[in-house]
């Protein structure tokens, strides 16, 4: 008989475990930005540089609302990946020697959240950058972002390349205060 008590027991932890393990991951989900900004003609090689993207407005709230959580809610917020593309036909990053992206808010500190070094010198348009592990939750519970670039160039540009940045972030957050 306590075999019997042990082993329904087993089984209802088991399930009682895969149910909360399911509904955590419904509480997991990726928020996504992309970010413009562009290198100048005018960039002297092998000098480190620093560019501002425009603040990016999170709608933070807005997008929580629509999985059923809010920023006040948000658990831990990481930096999953950083994708840099040109938006040239011609052009491709082996101009780059070294870059970091830093992202800040208002009221603040800047932090590292994803860097290249080195640059390969055989990349094409697109680069994945590394990422830090670094818990941005309180960066995305504001109202706007901002990134700051800082990069090595090992040549001179020809012309004005323009860069998208996408950034997508791995957020953890309760849904309905769950």
């Amino acid at each position: 008989m306590s075999k019997l008590v042990l082993f329904g027991a087993i089984i209802l932890f088991s399930i009682t475990f895969s149910a909360c393990d399911k509904l955590h991951k419904l509480t997991q989900f990726n928020l996504e930005y992309d970010a413009y900004y562009h290198y100048n003609v005018d960039m002297p090689p092998n000098i480190p540089d620093s560019l501002d993207t425009p603040d990016i407005i999170t709608n933070t709230n807005e997008q929580l609302a629509i999985k059923g959580s809010s920023s006040d809610l948000i658990e831990s917020a990481r930096v999953n990946s950083i994708t840099l593309d040109i938006d040239d036909n011609d052009s491709r990053f082996s101009f780059l020697s070294s870059i970091a992206f830093y992202i800040s808010a208002p009221g603040m500190p800047k932090v590292l959240v994803a860097y290249k070094n080195p640059v390969s010198d055989g990349v094409g348009k697109n680069i994945e950058l590394d990422v830090q592990n670094i818990n941005l939750t309180e960066y995305l519970k504001q109202d706007t972002i901002m990134l700051s670039v800082n990069t090595v160039t090992d040549q001179f540009l020809r012309k004005d390349i323009p860069i998208k940045a996408h950034l997508n972030f791995f957020v953890d957050a309760r849904i309905l205060g769950i």
